[in-house]
């Protein structure tokens, strides 16, 4: 079984068989102090993702820290390993790899940064975060090689409603977390997805409700 919860923002922490991993942790409390990481994925180095202060409390000397090969500064005192688009390996036995993300169409997010989202293998589970991306023609090569996806449909930055719908076209997961929200209303985006695509279940998770477990 895989815990999935939610912290915030694309912020979130994987549990299975007692061991953690975080992507993106950002604006943690305290309280993460006492469950420390065994690894972080972190998809890019802006500060919604690469919150140095949220790594520090839940990053020991047994963590091991993956990132965009691109990113450097702070990250690095992390001993951080680098990764480009497409690269594949394992941190304290979870095997990964990492796919591209970007914004054909805006200045955000460039392809030429070779940022990421990542596919992680959790007790047979195939879970994507997508990264700060829109939908990429690259995701047509991921049909039937995920099975939960965390996807950022809060538009400006990243994919908005369509493009998310996009997304579970190419890919064909079986759940979908929505992320990077802003003031986005989630249930409408799964009220769109659903009509169009019901063999994908999209979960909201909440600040109250923010637990998905598999």
């Amino acid at each position: 079984m895989v815990k999935i919860t939610w912290i915030g923002h694309a912020s979130f922490m994987l549990e299975s068989a007692g061991k953690r991993v975080y992507i993106d942790p950002y604006q943690l409390t305290e309280e993460y102090k006492k469950l420390p990481a065994d690894a972080i994925f972190i998809t890019h180095d802006h500060g919604d993702h690469f919150d140095e202060n949220s790594v520090k409390l839940i990053f020991n000397k047994e963590t091991k820290v993956v990132c965009p090969v691109t990113c450097n500064g702070p990250i690095e005192k992390f001993q951080a390993k680098g990764f480009s688009p497409g690269g594949k390996g394992s941190a304290r036995g979870f095997e990964f790899q990492a796919i591209r993300a970007y914004n054909p169409e805006k200045r955000f997010h460039p392809k030429s940064n070779n940022w990421l989202g990542y596919i992680i293998n959790i007790e047979n589970h195939q879970i994507m975060h997508a990264g700060d991306t829109d939908y990429i023609p690259e995701y047509e090569d991921l049909k039937g090689k995920v099975d939960i996806a965390l996807l950022p449909v809060g538009d400006n930055y990243t994919m908005d409603f369509n493009d998310g719908i996009k997304t579970i076209a190419a890919i064909n997961p079986q759940y979908v977390i929505p992320m990077h929200l802003w003031d986005k209303d989630p249930n409408e985006f799964k009220i769109m997805s659903e009509k169009k695509y019901p063999k994908t279940e999209i979960i909201i998770l909440s600040e109250t409700d923010n637990v998905f477990e598999r």
